[in-house]
């Protein structure tokens, strides 16, 4: 960051502040002080101190597995700033989301091995954030060495770094399996005790009032909430090595937008959709063929999406293997991704909307047509509101169009299950957006400020670089290669800039 400050004042405003003005950065952290897992953020209260809100840069820290080849697997942690994500003004992934390290899989065998170096990123990560939250170049370097004398770290000891500007942890961002990872979480989504933020069981042997499907009156689960003063309790070994962070709280540990709708329940939603809506006799008379019924269905669906200015992919196409029919509950299978399943949800609450409207008399179809309207419709609260922190109406309204979507889902899930036919399959990826709707009506920060379109954008990124390099030196070619990448991408930057003089 100090050296985006000192390279152009252009490109510091893009690629750190997305071009946010200062009262916007200070209307955001007053709001987010006040919040409970912000509140103890050492570096907010300085800052509330000093009247200098608006010189903090919100970090946001990603982890995740990116696959090379077959069977060789590299773990990135990167850090991006909340501003320049959230504003779209920079398209170049490579120049607003920044490597911290690269390791590989095959150099991480061993459980201990691994948990040994997610602690010593941690630490780095921690010691490097307290200096940039301080602003003060340090004496001394991560383990202690002295620097060498005429080396520009050398020359910025006790100096002002970033023109001022200070770097501040605000969260993390990770599926749920690098969740787990980076965390070291002994309640995942592959245990009976799946949740970390509350004790909600799964399994078929579970009590009934701690069964995360049971959404009723006899639910107990909601009531046994984990806060950041319970999880600190817990032994030491299952604790995250990422405590040490200066401001860390479990309540920053983000659940994932884009993992758990568009690449979980809208997964289900979709596919199970398309099977109802073919049933009710929505595109025709049924035929025995059902990949045929399939293809005239996508035929509609791109009818409509390019009447209404949607561009759909032409590919995958819709089939029984596609949609995982052919092997158990229907679902839009890993060949869809979540920018493409995104617009499949804009598709389906349409044509429920249309198709429950004439049909007003259809129960499953009605419920259907509020399950997907009440997903669209969040998913535009969080693609198209205020990109920071919602307004007091946004916030109950985008927490209750999740809690709607999740509650009409449950009731299709139930409906089919009773009638032994395999759609709306529930799993604990919707589980996990009750806790998102209920952090976005006590926080009022938008979702989108911690999702992972972006670092999923820079991993393929990340994987262009690195199957270039060679195996024995990969993680050192990695580096030389994507500085050199920002390099000439800075340049071009700067040219644009000259442009605008």
């Amino acid at each position: 960051m100090h050296a985006l400050a000192h390279s152009s004042e252009f490109a510091f405003n893009t690629l750190i502040l997305g071009n946010t003005d200062s009262e916007t950065r200070s209307a955001f952290w007053e709001h987010v002080s006040k919040q409970k897992p912000w509140s103890n953020q050492p570096c907010i209260h300085a800052a509330h101190a000093s009247c200098t809100l608006d010189k903090l840069v919100g970090c946001s820290i990603h982890g995740d597995g990116t696959q090379m080849y077959r069977e060789d697997e590299f773990f990135c942690w990167s850090w991006s700033s909340i501003f320049a994500s959230m504003s779209g003004i920079c398209k170049d992934v490579l120049l607003i989301k920044y490597p911290i390290a690269v390791i590989p899989e095959r150099q991480m065998r061993s459980q201990e091995v691994r948990d040994a170096a997610h602690a010593k990123i941690a630490e780095l990560v921690t010691w490097s954030l307290r200096i940039a939250s301080n602003g003060v170049g340090p004496d001394v370097g991560f383990r202690g060495e002295a620097f060498k004398e005429g080396t520009q770290r050398w020359n910025l000891r006790g100096k002002e770094l970033s023109k001022g500007f200070k770097l501040c942890f605000f969260c993390f961002k990770a599926d749920l399996k690098a969740r787990k990872q980076m965390h070291v979480f002994e309640r995942y989504y592959q245990c009976n005790l799946f949740c970390d933020r509350c004790m909600a069981l799964q399994g078929p042997n579970c009590p009934e009032h701690m069964d995360y499907r049971n959404i009723g009156p006899s639910a107990a689960w909601p009531l046994t909430e984990i806060d950041d003063a319970f999880y600190r309790t817990l032994d030491a070994h299952s604790l995250s090595p990422w405590l040490q962070m200066d401001g860390f709280n479990l309540g920053c540990i983000a659940y994932d937008w884009m993992h758990n709708v568009f690449l979980g329940t809208a997964r289900d939603l979709v596919a199970s959709g398309i099977f109802v809506l073919i049933s009710s006799g929505r595109f025709g008379p049924p035929t025995d063929d059902m990949d045929e019924i399939l293809c005239r269905v996508q035929r509609s669906m791109h009818r409509t999406c390019a009447a209404n200015g949607m561009r759909l992919p032409s590919k995958p196409h819709l089939t029984v293997a596609n949609l995982r029919a052919d092997e158990g509950y229907a679902e839009m299978g890993t060949r869809f991704k979540a920018s493409h399943i995104r617009l499949l949800v804009r598709w389906l609450a349409r044509e429920t909307q249309i198709f429950a409207d004439a049909n007003q008399n259809d129960c499953v179809v009605n419920v259907l047509a509020a399950c997907a309207y009440n997903l669209q419709r969040a998913c535009e609260l969080v693609e198209h509101g205020s990109p920071l922190l919602f307004s007091e109406e946004d916030s109950v309204e985008a927490s209750s169009c999740i809690r709607a979507h999740l509650k009409a889902f449950w009731w299709l899930a139930y409906y089919f299950f009773q009638r032994r036919e395999l759609l709306f399959k529930l799993r604990c990826k919707s589980h996990y957006l009750f806790h998102t709707a209920d952090d976005i009506e006590r926080y009022r920060i938008n979702p989108a400020v911690m999702h992972c379109f972006g670092e999923e954008s820079f991993l393929g990124k990340v994987k262009s670089i690195l199957v270039s390099c060679h195996g024995a030196t990969c993680t050192h070619s990695f580096f030389m290669r994507y500085l050199l990448a920002v390099s000439v991408s800075l340049k071009e930057l700067k040219e644009k800039e000259n442009q605008f003089e």
